[in-house]
């Protein structure tokens, strides 16, 4: 809360407003003044209630204060007794008649009607409350009449117009389009002064006769940007007539496709009047600029969304076949655009020389999108006209010397000209396999699970018998997503045409999660005549795979199985892909438990691990864990690390599972030496070890940290994420895929609204001895911004496995310097320079003990920053390092 009352001037831009706060109005050198509220009163001037108190602030409660009586927390610097009320006059103050407005319900109607034109706005809104409050509309005559005077003071206004046309609406006398209230309003639509224009349209009701008196007064051409404005918004909202011919003669309108307002209410009204916008706008004969044709193609596309009857889409193509002007392409566009995929129109016959006439004259570029549209509206007329250009791009596609990116993307193509055509499918099925080039092949696959051609799966069954593995393992991946694929699979595979070891252990998951009943019990057989079983009993798995722990393998090997069976899924050492959680600094964990989380993964899910299945109204079924969402999609990252975006409007079904994404199961895909291998390779101690930080993250360094999220310069935008190096010593920098996923601790601070909801302290797992402690940290918000002998502001506190602990402090103007920019202190180096112009540093710590560390914890002591900490990374014994270091004891 401020300690003054500002003044501020707000002037015209465009049809909307800017406001600058060249004074201000009440301030004070008195500390404990704290004004809180400022108010017009009846007299015109300003009142503003002093609070007076030293602290003006409710929540949230700082550390170390306790929460009283309304939710204000308790301290000393409040005051019980000296606030005020203060009444600011000018220097001359003017003479004023102060009456208060009477409140008696009583016949006095006129009495407020006079009210309605006094020189304080306060009092005509009381009295414009009152009218309406009373509800008597014997006033309505004296109301007329102030509508009808003519007279514009100073700056523009007739205040008592506009009172009356409020007091009308709010009396609720203007439904009636006949009556003489109505007839005031719509004769306000030309009144001089631009605000009673403005609230004249404002208070008109959403009905035909509505439309019909803006045309008759052409408010459309109004010259002050606010009546316009509102006049759009008007339409927008009004039914009836054919006001898209009237909103059509503004496409090219220099000043409205220039303003942000005014372009959107256009866009808006339009919208709102599409067919009769649309079949205008074809009518023209001037040529339109970029702007407007965006407008249109966004006009067209809500249309499309409309899900409208065949009776509106026939005008619209007998405009189209009408017109010359090149408006037909952007309104092809957006229909493809926003035409949804189940929305099938039988369009009759006498149209169809219309829909020829409009795809000969129409671009080649939008050719294929009114193809699709035909086939939406179930019309075959352009089936001649479309065969040379489905031969053109089979010429593109089996173009050996193109580059691969365009023929895949002809494909795509020739998909979405028509996805029903046998000819399409079988050009693309012809050229995937071992005799064309594998990126060629896996893009073709995907682009031919869209066809809708009858013998799909008969398609997928031979494209499998002459597949490489490469090959085949996209097969599979295609054929899971569609619920008729995946019984064909389960049929390939009983028909011995596959083995259920072509099916990674994830794949496994998935057909056994299934959406649908008949795939998961399909699976359950084929299973069981297959020899595979997976037991339910994971502790007794767990506990006869233990003795396995105490063998030691072959790292090299173990590697190997890693990036055949976990690389998908996981990083290690820099290998891999973050789907599931980092396994970096997974290397002090003992054997026991890491083979405990590989065969029972379902013991301890964290929430952001458990798989998701979507199955959309295509049919495709998608598992995996769900990485996003906002208003309009959700983002599912499946097994393969491939991020798929899905539109709300498109789920049929999202299935949540308890369970984690990571399937059971892997017991038949790796046998015993193969996980003696595999957990000698995920415990083998290198020089560095990244610890992993996923649990302790809590802030989101990508959005502003400590006064507001939308603030670009609290970010901590740095080069990249993942695995990086700095001075030889590899950090893991948890990727925080957007403004997604926590990705730096940040510890208590007592400013700001976000950095006093943090915690104290943090612990991090270490579990082996280190000899140093390489930290990217350094930086804090409200640090210093120059070397100084500081406090401590952050404690690296080490528990040892035999009880022990030791601390080091690191100092603010030392170790720590503030983030917002490249400042130097001496004990810490500049790492990484972010995005925003901040910074990362670096330092190091020493332990004094060559034990075992337990953990390791991040305390914040009592200082008024809030540090922040990205990346950790122990140093075992041992081992060497070569780069500069800057260390603290």
């Amino acid at each position: 809360t401020g300690k003054l009352v500002g003044t501020f001037v707000i002037k015209r831009d465009g049809a909307g407003m800017k406001s600058s706060s060249p004074i201000n109005l009440f301030a004070s050198n008195d500390e404990w003044t704290a004004p809180i509220m400022a108010e017009v009163g009846p007299d015109g001037n300003v009142w503003v209630l002093d609070w007076y108190n030293f602290i003006v602030q409710h929540n949230p409660t700082p550390q170390g204060f306790e929460t009283g009586k309304g939710a204000a927390y308790e301290t000393k610097l409040r005051d019980k007794k000296y606030g005020r009320i203060y009444r600011i006059v000018p220097d001359r103050p003017r003479d004023t008649d102060f009456q208060p407005v009477n409140k008696k319900l009583t016949k006095v109607e006129s009495c407020y009607a006079d009210q309605l034109t006094h020189p304080t706005m306060q009092v005509r809104l009381h009295a414009q409350r009152l009218l309406v409050e009373h509800g008597d509309t014997d006033v309505v005559p004296e109301l007329i009449s102030l509508i009808e005077d003519q007279a514009v003071d100073g700056i523009g206004l007739n205040v008592g117009a506009i009172h009356a046309l409020n007091t009308l609406h709010g009396l609720g006398v203007l439904q009636d389009d006949s009556s003489p209230a109505f007839d005031a309003v719509t004769k306000a639509l030309t009144h001089p002064s631009a605000g009673v224009r403005l609230n004249a349209v404002r208070v008109l009701p959403e009905i035909p006769a509505t439309l019909a008196a803006l045309q008759e007064a052409n408010v459309i051409a109004d010259t002050d940007n606010q009546v316009l404005l509102a006049t759009l918004l008007k339409m927008s909202d009004s039914s009836g007539g054919k006001a898209g011919r009237n909103l059509s003669e503004l496409i090219n309108d220099t000043k409205i496709l220039s303003d942000r307002w005014l372009k959107d209410a256009l866009t808006s009204a339009a919208a709102m009047h599409a067919d009769s916008f649309l079949a205008a706008v074809l009518e023209h004969q001037q040529p339109v600029d970029a702007h407007s044709n965006d407008l249109i193609v966004r006009v067209a596309e809500h249309f499309a969304r409309t899900r409208p009857t065949k009776e509106p889409v026939s005008e619209i193509l007998t405009a189209m076949a009408k017109s010359s002007n090149e408006t037909r392409d952007a309104i092809i566009r957006g229909l493809a655009a926003g035409w949804p995929k189940d929305h099938i129109i039988k369009l009759d016959a006498s149209v169809d020389s219309d829909l020829q006439s409009v795809f000969v004259s129409a671009s080649v570029s939008v050719k294929a999108s009114l193809a699709r549209l035909a086939a939406s509206w179930s019309n075959q007329s352009l089936q001649k006209e479309i065969a040379p250009i489905v031969a053109g791009f089979i010429r593109r596609i089996e173009d050996g010397n193109s580059a691969i990116k365009d023929r895949i993307g002809a494909a795509n193509e020739l998909m979405q000209l028509d996805s029903g055509r046998v000819d399409s499918a079988e050009a693309i099925e012809g050229l995937i396999g071992p005799h064309s080039p594998i990126s060629l092949s896996v893009g073709l696959i995907q682009t031919i699970s869209r066809s809708k051609a009858q013998g799909l799966t008969e398609r997928f069954a031979r494209i499998n018998k002459t597949a490489t593995p490469a090959l085949r393992a996209e097969v599979l991946r295609v054929m899971l997503s569609r619920p008729e694929l995946t019984t064909q699979l389960l049929s390939l595979i009983k028909a011995g045409d596959l083995h259920i070891s072509d099916l990674s252990t994830q794949q496994v998951g998935v057909l056994s999660r299934y959406p649908s009943a008949d795939v998961r019990q399909g699976m359950r057989d084929v299973m069981q005549s297959s020899g595979v079983t997976i037991s339910n009993d994971r502790n007794k798995l767990v506990a006869a795979k233990m003795p396995l722990t105490e063998r030691t393998g072959d790292s090299g090997i173990g590697k190997a199985i890693f990036t055949k069976n976990c690389a998908t899924c996981h990083i290690f050492k820099g290998e891999g892909k973050t789907v599931g959680p980092n396994l970096n600094g997974m290397s002090v964990h003992p054997k026991a438990e890491l083979l405990t989380h590989i065969l029972d993964p379902n013991r301890s899910v964290e929430a952001n691990y458990r798989q998701y299945t979507v199955l959309t109204v295509d049919g495709v079924v998608i598992s995996g864990l769900l990485a996003a969402e906002s208003l309009t999609t959700i983002e599912v990252i499946d097994a393969q690390g491939k991020r798929h975006t899905i539109l709300r409007e498109d789920i049929e079904e999202l299935i949540a599972s308890r369970k984690s994404a990571m399937p059971e199961g892997f017991e038949q895909s790796i046998n015993n030496e193969g996980f003696v291998n595999l957990l000698e390779y995920l415990t083998e101690h290198e020089q560095f070890i990244p610890l992993g930080l996923e649990k302790a993250a809590n802030t989101v360094s990508t959005h502003g940290m400590f006064s507001r999220r939308d603030n670009k310069h609290e970010r901590l935008i740095l080069p990249k994420w993942g695995t990086i190096r700095f001075n030889g010593i590899p950090f893991n920098l948890i990727d925080p895929q957007g403004t997604t996923v926590n990705n730096v601790v940040m510890l208590n601070g007592p400013n700001g609204p976000f950095a006093p909801q943090m915690p104290k302290s943090v612990s991090i797992r270490s579990r082996t001895s280190a000899k140093g402690i390489h930290m990217l940290s350094g930086v804090a918000g409200w640090a210093s911004q120059k070397p100084s002998q500081g406090k401590a502001c952050l404690i690296v506190r080490l528990k040892y496995a035999d009880g022990k602990a030791e601390e080091h402090s690191l100092v603010d103007g030392q170790h720590f310097a503030d983030y917002i920019g490249t400042f130097d202190v001496p004990k810490s180096q500049l790492a990484f320079r972010a995005a925003d112009g901040g910074q990362l540093r670096y330092l190091s710590i020493r332990p004094k003990r060559d034990e075992v560390i337990e953990t390791i914890e991040l305390v914040k002591p009592d200082h008024h920053t809030a540090p922040l900490v990205v990346a950790m990374t122990l140093e075992v014994p041992g081992s060497h390092v070569d780069a500069k270091t800057h260390e603290t004891d």
